[in-house]
C-alpha cells in the first residue's frame, strides 16, 4: 500500500519519481497522520486539498491524490489483513 501511495503521489506531482522505499514510508507516515486528523475531526480533506492547491497543486492533482488517500489508503490502515 505504501508503494501504491508513492505511485499516486508521483503521478500527481506530489513527489519526484522514482520515490525510494524509505522516502515512500516517510511520506506514507505523513499521509497516515492526515488520515488520523480527518478521522478525529481536527482537519478535513478539503483543508488538505486547499493547502496543496495554495502551494501549486492543480484541482485534478489534489482530487486524484486525496481521492486515493481517502478511499483506499486510509481505510487500509484500519482494515485487518
Amino acid at each position: 500500500m505504501v508503494m501504491r501511495l508513492a505511485a499516486i503521489a508521483e503521478a500527481n506531482n506530489y513527489a519526484d519519481a522514482p520515490m525510494e522505499k524509505s522516502d515512500a514510508k516517510l511520506f506514507a507516515t505523513v499521509i497516515g497522520d492526515h488520515c488520523e486528523k480527518v478521522a478525529s475531526g481536527e482537519r478535513t480533506w478539503n483543508y488538505y486539498k486547499e493547502d496543496d492547491k495554495s502551494t501549486g497543486g492543480t484541482q485534478s492533482q489534489v482530487d486524484a491524490f486525496y481521492g486515493f488517500a481517502q478511499d483506499t489508503f486510509c481505510p487500509s490502515m484500519t482494515t485487518e489483513q
